[in-house]
């Protein structure tokens, strides 16, 4: 009798455990039937949202293939660098600069348009196709010098802020203190102490260690005001592109130098010796004459966008004004990516690229 008691008993317990292996099995698999049809609906979603863009045909299909072909990982991708998230305060801002950004462009003198039927046909039909997607003309009349020593850089710019009488408008991607880095921030805070009006605008994470130092708060307790664009960081990166960086390198003095290259504001025996690559080889171009004034509205469009300055009171600050003759270069202005100023719809944002034409 006891070992038919615990027969039954042993039966009873087997068909326990497989009655609880079923029903895992059934939790399993009801759980891997939701994560595909979840994660088949989000991939759905999502191409309809690339669709929805209105990208060029290419780049859809290319992010549309991603996202199918590679499960999981394809969803992240475009989660991440799928679009140009830049804040919804940025986009408003952006939008509102955008009627009188076109104006002030309308406004450059019509005498320093080039007539390309006097200059040559060559480089025609490329100015023509960058007026119509920025909207700055290619101007005549200026000077270009080309700088390619690092030192020299410094030596001409620290003079021109010197002489400066209205403004002085620095744009970085990096700017690291040590060197003759530190003689700019010095020569800017004697040209502040004259009453001229000095602006720094510098990426928030490529000058991260700048805007966090002394020499920062100096500049800024004498009354320079300086801007980080794009900041990133924290809660923040959950909502915005952080990979999005501001790479520009400018320099307007006056409405009437620009300065325009490769070199950040960084001395080069200083700046990334731990590389191993020794020391970097940049170029730098300073610009007299028409042009500049494209320069200088560029500039006045991207600090509205990134500080909470006025507009108007802006334009009269730099002392916005037509730049005398000076040379015989054709050059044109082109605000580009992450974005230009023809996207601002789409809440993107812009970098500095200077194209000489031809003839000196």
């Amino acid at each position: 009798m006891d070992g038919i008691t615990e027969n039954m008993m042993s039966l009873f317990t087997a068909g326990t455990v497989l009655a609880k292996a079923g029903d895992a099995q059934h939790t399993d698999q009801w759980w891997t039937t939701v994560f595909v049809i979840g994660h088949f609906t989000l991939q759905l979603a999502l191409a309809l949202r690339v669709i929805m863009r209105r990208r060029s045909v290419g780049e859809s299909l290319s992010w549309i293939m991603v996202i199918f072909v590679f499960p999981v990982a394809g969803l992240v991708a475009y989660l991440l660098v799928g679009e140009l998230r830049l804040g919804h305060r940025r986009a408003r801002r952006f939008e509102s600069v955008f009627d009188p950004i076109r104006e002030w462009l309308d406004e450059l003198p019509q005498q320093f348009r080039v007539n390309w039927a006097d200059v040559g046909n060559d480089f025609s039909p490329l100015a023509h196709l960058a007026r119509r997607s920025f909207g700055l003309p290619a101007l005549s009349h200026n000077e270009v010098e080309l700088l390619t020593n690092w030192n020299t850089v410094f030596d001409r710019l620290i003079k021109d802020i010197d002489a400066a009488e209205h403004s002085c408008d620095l744009l970085f991607y990096i700017w690291q203190t040590g060197g003759r880095a530190d003689e700019v921030s010095e020569a800017l805070l004697r040209a502040n102490a004259r009453g001229v009006c000095c602006r720094i605008l510098v990426d928030s994470v490529g000058s991260r260690s700048f805007l966090k130092g002394k020499i920062c708060r100096q500049m800024q307790q004498a009354g320079i005001e300086i801007c980080g664009a794009l900041p990133g960081g924290g809660i923040r990166m959950l909502f915005v592109r952080f990979d999005l960086r501001m790479h520009r390198k400018a320099v307007i003095i006056d409405g009437a130098i620009a300065y325009t290259g490769s070199l950040n504001l960084v001395d080069p025996r200083f700046f990334k010796q731990k590389s191993g690559v020794g020391n970097w080889v940049d170029a730098m171009v300073r610009i007299t004459g028409p042009a500049v004034e494209a320069f200088t509205i560029t500039f006045l469009g991207i600090w509205f966008v990134e500080s909470k300055s006025d507009l108007a009171q802006l334009r009269e600050q730099s002392k916005l004004h037509p730049t005398s003759l000076s040379g015989q270069s054709i050059l044109q202005v082109l605000p580009s990516g992450p974005v230009s100023y023809t996207h601002l719809r789409a809440h993107e944002t812009d970098s500095y690229l200077v194209c000489r034409l031809l003839l000196e």
